[in-house]
């Protein structure tokens, strides 16, 4: 979502935990990278589906509620507003189905480079999130880790 200005704290991720939720969501700080007043939501568990389903506008008023819980001051003092909402629905993605790569309990770094060998013959090279130990389970780390296969 892009905002009429920056009203949040120079952070890499803002977040809160609800008492009696399974859903998670976060907004990462675009602003530190883009200098424009940016943040990228990220949710996750049930949540997503009941959210994919809403339209655009309802997905910004449900983002600007999380936030007004997160800032009330600021909310109150001068409310701010989208200037404009892009929102993927990524569980409609035939292509992804809403899914990304992410660490198991007992997994090791060394696991990525694993997936990122290419075959014996080194003709068939194998990239995306999921083989880029620096950025796994990001779309940063899908680009580089076709950059190291190309």
């Amino acid at each position: 979502d892009l905002f009429d200005r920056v009203f949040w704290p120079n952070v890499d991720f803002i977040g809160g935990v609800a008492d009696a939720s399974p859903n998670c969501s976060y907004f990462l700080n675009m602003y530190k990278h883009t200098g424009s007043p940016i943040l990228s939501w990220m949710l996750a568990g049930s949540h997503v589906t009941h959210v994919e389903m809403k339209e655009d506008h309802e997905v910004g008023e449900l983002a600007n509620e999380i936030l007004s819980r997160l800032f009330p001051e600021q909310w109150t003092r001068q409310p701010w507003s989208i200037v404009k909402l892009k929102f993927k629905r990524w569980g409609a993605d035939i292509f992804s189905r809403g899914a990304y790569s992410y660490d198991a309990v007992d997994a090791h770094p060394d696991q990525y480079d694993d997936l990122a060998t290419a075959d014996a013959d080194a003709r068939l090279f194998f990239c995306g999130e999921h083989t880029h130990k620096a950025a796994p389970g990001t779309t940063n780390g899908a680009l580089l880790s076709g950059q190291r296969a190309a």
